[in-house]
């Protein structure tokens, strides 16, 4: 058998996590909650199909603010591009914590019941 030889321009790259080449349509897209963060080949897909589709796998809130490249995103219907960083944070001021258990929390701190 006669051995193949490959044209540079069609190698391809390793990509973060195993994948071939991440900057292709659909690739990969640097997802980031607190210090868990991962690259995933969710490239095409919304913001809110992402907080949707990996709310569970990121523990992202609801309420969580989303930055996209360092620009925070109003509008959860913007496409992610493959190389794009997207990030989910909570407000400003919360540690998780629901409102319940923040107003109990704030009770004990102040002496309170």
């Amino acid at each position: 058998m006669a051995e193949q030889t490959r044209s540079r321009s069609s190698e391809t790259r390793p990509g973060p996590s195993g994948l071939d080449d991440p900057f292709e349509s659909g690739g990969a897209v640097h997802v980031r909650r607190a210090f868990q963060h991962e690259w995933l080949p969710v490239g095409g897909m919304t913001v809110g199909e992402i907080r949707r589709r990996f709310q569970d796998r990121f523990d992202i809130h609801a309420d969580a603010r989303a930055s996209l490249n360092g620009d925070n995103v109003t509008d959860e219907s913007v496409v992610v591009r493959a190389g794009d960083r997207l990030e989910f944070a909570p407000r400003a001021g919360e540690k998780g914590r629901s409102a319940g258990q923040r107003e109990w929390w704030g009770d004990r701190r102040m002496g309170g019941a």
